[in-house]
């Protein structure tokens, strides 16, 4: 599974909206929604981020391909 793939599940098991997942990182509701379509790369920086708006490890976020 992708990054952005993680992004979307985590936030849908978590049942935040698109809208609030952005607030929490100060952005638009636009920008968030190219993060979890693939559209816009997720850097370190970002994943940092994510995880601590979701209350998850870091790692929970990397794509499959990069952890083997």
């Amino acid at each position: 599974m992708k990054s952005h793939e993680k992004l979307k599940l985590k936030r849908i098991l978590q049942n935040l909206t698109q809208e609030a997942m952005a607030t929490k990182l100060n952005m638009s509701q636009n920008a968030y929604s190219l993060l979890e379509n693939g559209k816009t790369r997720i850097d370190e920086q970002k994943i940092m981020q994510i995880a601590k708006a979701l209350q998850i490890k870091p790692k929970d976020l990397i794509s499959d391909e990069l952890l083997d």
